[in-house]
């Protein structure tokens, strides 16, 4: 016994030893302020025990109070006190945070989170070697100016060097907690007068160079029926879940918070009027007024699988009963995340791995399968509102790397380079290879061209050229089936058809009306495009360039002139700015590309000079 009481006693008073996955050891010094069972919980980690120990002294000698906040204490640590005459970097985060009424509470309580975790507490070290904080003590006037940024980029040392339980922090992290935490702070500030520019600007930050979705996470189309009898090899709530989420692409609060009132059986639709949320203290919720993004209450679509499976799990309940209740007789009203994860699709996996299956999903990787399969098929703008993106920055940015049937764009470039890459053959249209395509049905000298009119038009009929979800009308079916046949060289595997309409019918019910309808084959060009993407500080996470064959109906890619940019705010909490170009110049497009970044950065500096403040979007 008194062995055992001795090798107790080995470990300090108050400070927890933690071994770190690479072997170092970590020493935490946690109390309540003033000593108090309700006093705010606090604590600091040290590197070095000698330094804990020295911590833990001043911190009881202090009353349980921070030491570093004491002049004396702050002396006796080797830190410069800082005396709180004045508003602190702490108070003005606080006040922030108070302002975002329009975030969900569990959104509010993560960055007051990740403030007091990585933040408040953090001390620095300046490139003199001089150590500063806790940087919430700071008065946020120490942040003005090159001083201000030389604090944050300590910071992001800082937080390089800094360790938890599976090792160093990944870059994403830091870029996460500066770009959606830090730089708002202060940007609130400088709206409100607290200092005169944003310390974060000019920051540099580590290199992000992981993908968002991983591609061994991601079900192919061949996968997926496997994986579905999987699921319904546990029992018939999972899988039916797993079918549903796989089939729509909808995320877990949207799926679980499904009523029979959101189902059209008739349209074949269903509508995402509520989300499933936790608050800040992780209880589950319904939030009827806004969802994941300004996008995510949408109405979509539903393949006649996943409509047969809501049908029947819509028999014998209310109108707003949940489609998907937590199975079980524990009393809980909804089906948490983390409980399906623990409790079913573990079995799931065991299952898949019985039947020599390789992926590794977890539950919302069904979303992104979707969401890339898709992809592969259809525009990035019609799968962004589909899933209920706030923009298809965000869309890009999570499954930009995974569109495979992007590659087909960068055929049509190569095609510029056999036809001899001169910059003049990029103002003419580009020739129609579908007779060579398709065989000798239709003869080289009798295919139609934007000029030559077929014979006997019918005047009761329109034909339409279904593109894509885009109808394009026609008042020869020739124009329209050309059209359809060029549509389909351009985009391998998306889907294109020619329609037949009654005039009548396509006045009231096709866009445009009988206005719309062409007598001719709308111009093709070859067109250079390219986009850049700022957070509000004005760090770029993403920058895209490509090249397509666009048509005159398409008015957000098509243009005539050899080079155009502008920059444009992206709606949504994000407060993203996009600078963009495209035209028919490579070269004179890169130069307005150059042009459009260098706005993008200043809009984020000063948006009020776009009209930002009076939410107008779009500048330049």
């Amino acid at each position: 016994m008194a062995t055992r009481t001795a090798a107790r006693s080995k470990r300090p008073e108050g400070i927890q030893i933690r071994t770190l996955k690479d072997g170092s050891l970590s020493y935490k010094v946690d109390w309540r302020e003033g000593g108090t069972r309700t006093g705010e919980r606090r604590s600091y980690s040290f590197d070095d025990l000698e330094e804990a120990k020295r911590f833990r002294i001043a911190l009881v000698a202090n009353g349980f109070r921070d030491p570093y906040e004491a002049e004396e204490w702050a002396v006796f640590l080797g830190t410069a006190p800082d005396q709180p005459v004045g508003l602190t970097f702490r108070a003005v985060a606080k006040e922030y945070l108070a302002t975002l009424t329009d975030a969900d509470r569990r959104t509010v309580a993560e960055y007051l989170t990740k403030l007091e975790t990585h933040v408040f507490e953090a001390m620095v070290e300046l490139p003199g070697g001089k150590r500063i904080g806790p940087l919430g003590r700071l008065l946020v006037e120490r942040y003005e100016g090159r001083a201000g940024t030389d604090i944050v980029q300590a910071w992001v040392s800082y937080m390089g060097t800094k360790r938890h339980s599976r090792g160093k922090y990944a870059p994403k992290t830091i870029i996460n907690i500066h770009g959606c935490v830090i730089s708002p702070v202060f940007e609130y500030a400088v709206d409100r007068g607290y200092i005169k520019s944003n310390p974060c600007r000019g920051v540099r930050l580590p290199e992000n160079k992981g993908k968002t979705v991983k591609l061994e996470n991601i079900l192919e189309e061949e996968e997926a029926p496997d994986w579905i009898a999987c699921a319904y090899g546990v029992d018939q709530d999972t899988g039916d879940l797993t079918y549903t989420i796989l089939g729509t692409g909808l995320r877990w609060g949207e799926a679980t918070a499904l009523r029979p009132c959101d189902v059209n059986v008739r349209k074949r639709t269903i509508s995402v009027m509520q989300v499933l949320k936790e608050d800040e203290k992780r209880r589950l919720y319904l939030d009827t007024m806004e969802g994941k993004s300004v996008n995510a209450f949408r109405t979509l679509s539903c393949p006649d699988e996943v409509m047969f499976i809501l049908v029947r799990r819509m028999k014998g309940k209310g109108a707003k009963d949940l489609l998907f209740p937590p199975p079980g007789r524990r009393g809980a009203i909804y089906w948490r995340n983390a409980h399906f994860n623990t409790a079913r699709w573990k079995k799931v996996k065991k299952l898949a791995v019985e039947r020599g299956l390789t992926k590794d999903p977890h539950p919302h990787s069904l979303r992104h399968s979707h969401a890339s399969h898709l992809l592969s098929k259809h525009t990035i703008e019609a799968v962004s509102k589909r899933l209920g993106h706030s923009s298809s920055v965000i869309t890009s940015a999570i499954y930009g790397h995974l569109t495979a049937g992007a590659d087909a764009a960068m055929a049509v470039t190569a095609g510029a380079i056999l036809s001899g890459g001169a910059k003049a053959r990029h103002l003419h249209p580009v020739p129609d290879l579908s007779a060579a395509l398709s065989g000798p049905s239709v003869p080289p000298e009798t295919a139609p061209d934007a000029t030559s009119q077929p014979s006997d038009p019918n005047p009761s009929a329109v034909y339409v050229a279904h593109l894509d979800g885009r109808r394009v009308p026609f008042t020869y079916r020739e124009h329209a089936a050309a059209v359809v046949e060029q549509w389909r060289v351009d985009r391998p595997g998306r889907p294109a058809e020619v329609e037949d309409w009654d005039r009548g019918e396509w006045e009231h019910r096709g866009p445009g009306g009988t206005r719309a309808v062409r007598d001719r084959i709308p111009d093709r060009r070859i067109v250079h495009l390219a986009v850049a993407s700022y957070l509000p500080d004005g760090v770029r996470f993403r920058e895209h360039a490509w090249t397509l064959a666009a048509w005159e109906f398409e008015v957000d890619s098509y243009t005539l002139r050899p080079g155009e940019g502008w920059t444009e705010r992206c709606p949504g909490p994000e407060r993203v700015v996009e600078a963009r170009a495209k035209g028919l110049d490579a070269e004179a497009v890169a130069v307005a590309f150059e042009q459009a970044k260098q706005q993008a950065v200043l809009r984020c500096a000063r948006p009020a000079l776009f009209g930002d403040a009076e939410g107008v979007l779009e500048a330049g």
